[in-house]
């Protein structure tokens, strides 16, 4: 049997789901002219099968790690295979725009820093964009950094409330580094007016807190409330009064004496 036969049959029978016939990956050589990348749950093909297509030259990727670019119909990778992974790629409503697509004119890349623009959950993760050739410019002097060793403490969204307090509304996030235990990342501003760098800080520290989960300690005091309710109260729903501070309240109901 051969290689196209093999493919043939695992296409119709749905086990390889899509294909490309490129990469739009950083990093990934395409397969030889007239080959293509394939995507499947691999662990429902038999190993003679696979190594029919690899030794034909296809490409064999999982399905649930990889995604087609819309624009360019290229292979990009959904899934981190390395601590040091970004992704090279956004996903614009429901389309998915690779970072060659995101590079390859100013208007794909304005789209991509606008959908960036703003917004706490999301940061510019695809490398050579100049930012300042957009009008936008660097507010911090040191990275900033969130991570589990003391004092990574820096959070997006802390920082982005404060910079729209003082009149910031147009700024974006940019991945410098990934690490196995830490991010290094910058924020850049689009403003006329002259902005110092506001706090950027949670106001506890994470490593702190994560060894006192690991010791099995309390990472936040809780107040406990216990009070009795008649059943009537218990019937008709009983407001419980609010507390500033974290609170777990006990209810009893009140049997028949």
């Amino acid at each position: 049997m051969t290689a196209d036969d093999v493919l043939t049959r695992l296409l119709d029978d749905g086990h390889i789901v899509e294909t490309a016939e490129k990469y739009s990956e950083p990093g990934y050589d395409d397969p030889p002219a007239g080959r293509l990348i394939l995507f499947s749950d691999w662990s429902g093909v038999s190993e003679h099968d696979m190594a029919v297509l690899e030794n034909a030259g296809h490409e064999m990727e999982w399905s649930d790690e990889w995604d087609k670019c819309d624009e360019c119909s290229g292979a990009v990778r959904t899934s981190a295979n390395c601590y040091l992974w970004k992704p090279a790629y956004y996903r614009n409503k429901d389309d998915i725009v690779c970072e060659r697509c995101v590079l390859a004119n100013d208007g794909e890349t304005r789209r991509y820093i606008d959908w960036c623009n703003g917004d706490f959950t999301r940061a510019i993760t695809i490398d050579g964009i100049d930012l300042e050739k957009f009008g936008y410019k660097k507010l911090n002097d040191h990275s900033l950094q969130t991570g589990f060793h003391g004092g990574m403490n820096d959070d997006p969204e802390t920082l982005g409330r404060n910079l729209q307090k003082v009149g910031v509304t147009e700024f974006v996030f940019v991945i410098d580094e990934n690490s196995q235990f830490y991010t290094n990342w910058s924020v850049w501003i689009k403003t006329d007016i002259d902005v110092e760098m506001p706090n950027s800080k949670l106001p506890y520290d994470m490593a702190t807190e994560m060894g006192k989960a690991l010791r099995g300690e309390p990472t936040k005091h809780v107040d406990v409330v216990e009070r009795t309710i008649t059943p009537e109260e218990f019937i008709k729903g009983v407001k419980i009064k609010t507390h500033d501070k974290p609170t777990v309240t006990i209810t009893r109901i009140r049997g028949k004496e």
